[in-house]
C-alpha cells in the first residue's frame, strides 16, 4: 500500500475474502493482515478446486475485487 506520494504505508489493516479456497488461517476470510514497513500484506491462498477465484480486498473502507487463476496441481508418486 502506498500513499499519494508513492510512499509505503505500514501498519494498515487489510481484509481479504475469496469465493474459492482458503487463506493461511484456514478460512475464506482473513481479517488479521497488517501491512509491513514496505506497505505489503501477505498471505497464501490454497484450494482443492482449480479455476477462477475472486479475491476481494478491503482497505480503509474501500473494496477491490480481482480474479485470479488457481492452477490444478498434480501429485506425483515416486516409483519403488
Amino acid at each position: 500500500m502506498t500513499d499519494a506520494h508513492n510512499n509505503a504505508v505500514p501498519n494498515v489493516s487489510v481484509q481479504l475474502k475469496t469465493n474459492n479456497g482458503q487463506f493461511a488461517n484456514g478460512k475464506p476470510v482473513d481479517n488479521a493482515l497488517i501491512t509491513n514497513n514496505n506497505g505489503i500484506a501477505q498471505t497464501t491462498l490454497t484450494s482443492k478446486i482449480a479455476g477462477l477465484a475472486d479475491i476481494t480486498v478491503t482497505v480503509n473502507g474501500k473494496t477491490y475485487t480481482q480474479k485470479t487463476l488457481l492452477p490444478a496441481i498434480q501429485h506425483l508418486r515416486g516409483s519403488s
